[in-house]
């Protein structure tokens, strides 16, 4: 693995770790981001190819630990709302 920073995520990249990382399948995430699965799967490679990891597991777990997803994600998967990401210098 590289040198891994957050600005390497923009915040489309973020919202989409988001929603995997609450569980939601492929599908579910292509229907909430109003595009098809396999741009999904197609963005998922994308972020792991740039950032050095083999899964979106290593992704998402990465992202957790250094606080870039955040939201109430019960509402989340209810289907209420929207992930609130943090401003990170150079996304916003």
């Amino acid at each position: 693995m590289a040198d891994v920073s957050a600005a390497e995520l923009s915040r489309q990249d973020l919202e989409l770790l988001g929603l995997l990382a609450c569980g939601l399948p492929l599908d579910a995430v292509a229907r909430r981001l109003n595009t098809s699965e396999r741009t999904v799967r197609r963005r998922v490679k994308a972020i792991c190819d740039r950032l050095g990891f083999t899964t979106s597991i290593q992704v998402i777990v990465w992202a957790a630990r250094r606080g870039l997803v955040l939201g109430n994600y019960d509402d989340l998967l209810a289907g209420r709302g929207r992930l609130r990401l943090p401003r990170l210098r150079g996304l916003c």
